[in-house]
């Protein structure tokens, strides 16, 4: 979990991350199991468009599920605008089954750095993605958009995304009023720490 947080500011880590993710995917081996997803994260954070090829690559010859899975998470994780758009035309595609290529969503999604072309893609491909899912597939995917939001703007634009289009699947409803309950919770969080953390970082 740390290293993906702390590569931004830690150069050699995110070098040694990225010499161990090409490891990875020439060898399928010299990393931990549970470091194989954050290496490749921080190897496409800023990643080119040769990088973002070689996941794809990977990802169309991996071994199993769990390991597609684990790069496409990756393919999610780069901010180049025309790569997080590439990136996103996955999703909207068919060549990738969607409860795989949604991998690809969330990383774009709850980044801020990339948040707007989400959002800028869910409003544009919403009824496209819901209707290559199930009732309870649907729920899920709507109950986790409106818990993602923590800036009142972006939940509020959410919030009309999902709610009109929620009574549509069953369970759906009830996934996003507890999903925009969370977000309001955070919101409502952020309101009241954010004073005491500007009085705090003032005296620096």
């Amino acid at each position: 979990m740390l290293v993906p947080l702390l590569s931004d500011r830690d150069a050699p880590l995110a070098k040694q991350a990225t010499e161990l993710a090409d490891r990875w995917l020439a060898e399928r081996k010299g990393i931990e199991a549970d470091l194989v997803g954050p290496a490749l994260q921080v190897s496409a954070a800023r990643g080119d468009a040769a990088r973002f090829d070689k996941l794809l690559a990977a990802s169309r010859s991996a071994r199993d599920r769990n390991e597609q899975r684990q790069i496409l998470n990756a393919i999610g994780a780069f901010r180049d605008p025309a790569l997080v758009k590439r990136a996103l035309l996955l999703v909207a595609g068919t060549e990738i089954d969607l409860r795989d290529s949604l991998g690809i969503l969330y990383p774009i999604l709850f980044k801020r750095e990339t948040r707007a072309l989400g959002l800028e893609f869910v409003s544009a491909n919403i009824d496209g993605l819901l209707g290559r899912m199930r009732d309870d597939e649907a729920a899920w995917f709507l109950g986790g958009l409106a818990g993602g939001f923590c800036v009142p703007e972006q939940r509020a634009r959410i919030e009309a995304l999902v709610a009109p289009r929620a009574a549509k699947y069953d369970g759906a409803a009830a996934a996003v009023a507890r999903g925009l309950e969370q977000s309001q919770q955070c919101i409502d969080a952020a309101a009241r720490k954010l004073p005491v953390l500007r009085r705090f970082l003032a005296r620096y």
